[in-house]
């Protein structure tokens, strides 16, 4: 779900899941589409997911990167330990409001941490 700088929504209630499905069926209908095939990744995989779900005769295929159905998300995250410490980072991003100036504060220095020897440095520095 690339949103450009100037479409982002400001309030974090904005990027609800609801909306979200809300406006890529409204692009869809924009488009005079019926049925559309929809692929989606990390959050917008979510957002794809949660598309086909609540319109199943529209979407008529779905491909998703990087993002598991939710039902699978769901019992892993109550049944694994180690996913739950692995995705407790969606749940940081989402209910804590000052997460992007943690990341951002000391010249980005928890955010260069993150991806410390995970990515070229040069990529990194951008």
């Amino acid at each position: 779900m690339g949103i450009p700088p100037g479409a982002r929504p400001q309030r974090p209630e904005d990027y609800r899941i609801s909306l979200l499905v809300n406006d890529v069926v409204a692009i869809t209908e924009e488009l005079g589409w019926a049925a559309f095939d929809l692929v989606g990744h990390d959050r917008g995989g979510a957002a794809a997911w949660w598309t086909a779900h609540s319109h199943p005769g529209r979407v008529r295929t779905l491909t998703v990167a990087s993002t598991p159905h939710p039902g699978a998300l769901t019992t892993t995250l109550r049944t694994y330990q180690d996913q739950r410490k692995r995705s407790h980072y969606m749940i940081d991003w989402r209910e804590t409001p000052t997460t992007e100036e943690r990341l951002l504060a000391h010249d980005a220095q928890e955010l260069r941490d993150l991806y410390a020897g995970k990515i070229p440095q040069d990529s990194a520095e951008a």
